[in-house]
């Protein structure tokens, strides 16, 4: 693969950079970045870290990208102008949908958990004004983030109070002397995505509460 680095050291030389590492260092990308322009992959960049680049190169985006990257941009200030200006026109809209898709999950967010939402407050000061309330008055107040969870694909790691045998993988232990294999307890249960990936690792212990085997 041909080498830029005689016409990156050009633009270089024209803006005061003496080096790689001081190009990255006064653009804020890593060596990585500049290793790619080097190549001629600049298209591989990031959208942040070409804009920066070509900023610090006192050269405009498409000029950038069509030097360093292997993209067939057009050359025209009239055309370069055009392609800028729909680059940015996606931009934006990639930008409202993001707005979009975000203020929707939301929206079903809080509905999911509409029940928690409005009973808990009511239930914290009841709490608070009679602390022998019992704690079976919350249990149903679980349900909807429960369901929650399972609609976004995680599942529960162990079961609360129930014997396990320790993996490292799965658990979280509460001594360094626990080994894997060995028989513990779920404190606090952990999640984990369908797809196997953990979300929180299950707390786990040698003993129930209150010091029972």
């Amino acid at each position: 693969m041909p080498s830029h680095d005689a016409l990156l050291r050009s633009y270089m030389q024209s803006v005061g950079i003496e080096s790689w590492r001081q190009l990255a260092r006064r653009c804020g990308v890593s060596a990585r970045a500049v290793q790619l322009v080097r190549r001629g992959e600049a298209d591989q960049l990031r959208t942040r870290a070409a804009q920066q680049l070509a900023a610090g190169l006192a050269v405009d985006l498409p000029t950038f990208l069509g030097d360093f990257g292997r993209l067939d941009l057009p050359r025209s200030p009239r055309d370069r102008d055009a392609l800028w200006a729909e680059c940015r026109r996606l931009q934006q809209q990639l930008d409202e949908q993001k707005a979009l898709l975000t203020a929707q999950f939301r929206t079903q967010t809080a509905g999911q958990l509409l029940a928690l939402l409005v009973q808990a407050p009511t239930l914290r000061e009841a709490a608070l004004k009679n602390p022998a309330l019992k704690a079976a008055s919350f249990v149903h107040l679980l349900a909807p983030l429960e369901s929650l969870m399972a609609d976004w694909g995680y599942r529960t790691i162990g079961a609360v109070w129930q014997p396990v045998s320790f993996d490292p993988d799965l658990h979280q232990p509460d001594s360094e002397k626990i080994v894997p294999g060995e028989a513990v307890y779920v404190r606090f249960v952990g999640y984990r995505s369908d797809d196997g990936a953990v979300l929180c690792k299950a707390k786990v212990s040698r003993t129930l509460p209150g010091g029972s085997p």
